[in-house]
């Protein structure tokens, strides 16, 4: 009788291995591929800080440069992102009020009086990424990484 019950109990633990470690594959395997996606989330928005502090630089002046820098600078990971799914909308921004300050222009004035004259560029920046294997299911078109960026520059010193 003793024999009997181990054998049973051997065979209760085989089954529940069986359904256990898939189970811990998958998670690992999950959690592979999330890590992946956040590598290059992390690599998109390092290329497009770069590029934004080439355009504050003066290296760059046209839109077309700053698509190709944002390009250049996904080297590393070039191959987890989709060429022609790079698109980026310009637009003007006006000089930065700190919110700390209010808004208080009385006291800005007296710290430097210039500094209402900023004004630059402000970039939107979309590209899709190509899914690892376990999201190519939910995102077949790939996955939208956005980042939005601005410079500014003071347009007496045409820096």
């Amino acid at each position: 009788m003793n024999l009997t019950k181990k054998r049973c109990l051997s065979g209760q633990a085989t089954s529940e291995m069986l359904i256990v470690v898939p189970l811990l594959f998958l998670l690992a395997a999950g959690t592979i591929q999330f890590s992946l996606i956040f590598l290059a989330k992390i690599q998109f928005e390092h290329a497009c800080g770069e590029a934004a502090r080439q355009y504050a630089a003066g290296l760059l002046r046209t839109d077309y440069a700053f698509k190709s820098v944002v390009w250049e600078n996904l080297k590393p990971r070039q191959n987890h992102f989709i060429r022609g799914s790079i698109n980026i909308s310009v637009g003007k921004t006006s000089a930065y009020r700190d919110p700390l300050l209010g808004g208080n222009a009385q006291f800005l004035n007296a710290v430097s009086k210039n500094v209402l004259d900023y004004d630059g560029e402000k970039w939107t920046v979309v590209i899709r990424s190509s899914p690892p294997p376990f999201f190519s299911l939910i995102f077949p078109d790939g996955i939208p990484f956005a980042s939005t960026l601005a410079v500014l520059r003071h347009p007496a010193r045409g820096i």
